[in-house]
């Protein structure tokens, strides 16, 4: 009697451990412990995201001057790439002449010419063209 309830016992011991593992091999908020390495490179990365967004960029203009002073195209070309994104809008010919002939704020009909050093009034440059 003793046996058969021993070999009970264990089966029903066996079947609770096998669905007890097939519990946690498909639940998916199962926690995935990162080792210490992986663990401070994940922080080192949520570090520099988060409090020092211009690093990247800093360290791209680093190496390219650093490429530049060694004559390395290949390095400087990679660091220029890291520095200028491949879809980033071109900026045509029209669009920065206009923004240099635009009228600042000083320049209006109201403003007096700027007198000479000798008493004759003197007349404001042309804006460059």
């Amino acid at each position: 009697m003793e046996s058969s309830a021993l070999a009970h016992r264990e089966a029903h011991v066996n079947a609770v451990v096998k669905a007890r593992e097939r519990a946690l091999a498909v639940h998916s908020n199962r926690k995935h412990v990162l080792g210490e390495d992986e663990y401070l490179e994940a922080l080192d990365f949520i570090i520099r995201r988060d409090f020092f967004p211009d690093l990247e960029r800093l360290d791209a203009q680093n190496a390219l001057l650093d490429a530049l002073e060694a004559g390395d195209q290949g390095a400087a070309a990679a660091a220029y790439s890291r520095l200028v994104p491949r879809n980033a809008p071109k900026r045509s010919a029209k669009a920065s002449v206009s923004r240099i002939q635009a009228a600042t704020p000083a320049s209006n009909a109201w403003e007096m010419p700027t007198p000479s050093q000798n008493g004759e009034r003197a007349t404001t440059p042309p804006p460059p063209s």
